[in-house]
């Protein structure tokens, strides 16, 4: 008799952990079905920050330009103050060989 009451008691146990295997797989289920759909979320962040992070590079790279385009404007600047100082003293020679040869 205490050999079935052991039985009983072994098979009650058995059951248990099958239940509780069970209700762990279920659990490991569902956290993967959470995790899955976050997953997808945190993928779609880092392509969005990618993609931020190269339209920043790019309006760096514009910025460079731009700088370097209006320093070749201000360089085109001097070149031209420096072309009418060399005109106004070519017009000045000019003036004093026309004197001189008068």
């Amino acid at each position: 008799m205490e050999q079935e009451e052991l039985d009983k008691q072994a098979e009650q146990v058995e059951l248990v952990k099958l239940e509780e295997q069970e209700e762990l797989e279920l659990v490991e289920q569902a956290e993967l079905a959470l995790r899955l759909p976050l997953l997808g979320v945190l993928e779609e962040l880092e392509k969005q920050v990618q993609q931020e992070a190269q339209v920043e590079l790019v309006e760096q790279v514009l910025a460079v330009l731009v700088e370097q385009v209006k320093l070749a404007e201000q360089a085109e600047q001097v070149k031209l103050v420096e072309l009418v100082e060399l005109v106004t003293q070519v017009e000045q020679v000019e003036l004093e060989l026309a004197v001189l040869v008068e």
